[in-house]
């Protein structure tokens, strides 16, 4: 079982991700969040996997960075997703395991989550992944 958290200052914006998120096989949804303080404290408390963050500007401000490097550090594979590319640019800055345009599909949210799944386990076979056996375990 993949842990996973969602950060969007966004309401609704947040619960059409989740719907799709729940979609995922093997995705847990740990919580939803607004402000970046309280992903990051979610993330110290449990063991998060995953945290789809929507960014809605450009260029992502210096203390959301250092809030993000943390939260990486912590071994969270960070998803970015919007609906301006130009927020792409900086997914490698902020140690991003993908991006992903908006409006998205729960499918191609899945793929993201096996690019997460790789960095966190490098011995996972890839093209033998169904949506049904989404783990995080050889």
């Amino acid at each position: 079982m993949i842990n996973c958290i969602c950060l969007d200052r966004q309401k609704t914006s947040r619960d059409e991700l989740v719907g799709h998120l729940r979609k995922i096989s093997g995705l847990h949804l740990m919580g939803t969040y607004a402000g970046c303080d309280a992903a990051y404290a979610a993330c110290q408390r449990n063991k998060i996997h995953i945290l789809f963050l929507r960014v809605y500007s450009y260029p992502v401000t210096e203390e959301k960075k250092s809030l993000l490097e943390k939260i990486n550090k912590l071994g969270v594979q960070i998803i970015l997703l919007s609906t301006r590319i130009r927020v792409g640019h900086e997914a490698e800055a902020l140690h991003a395991a993908d991006f992903v345009m908006l409006p998205t599909s729960n499918v191609r949210l899945w793929k993201s989550c096996l690019k997460a799944l790789k960095i966190m386990n490098p011995d996972v076979d890839l093209p033998h992944m169904k949506t049904s056996n989404l783990e995080l375990t050889n």
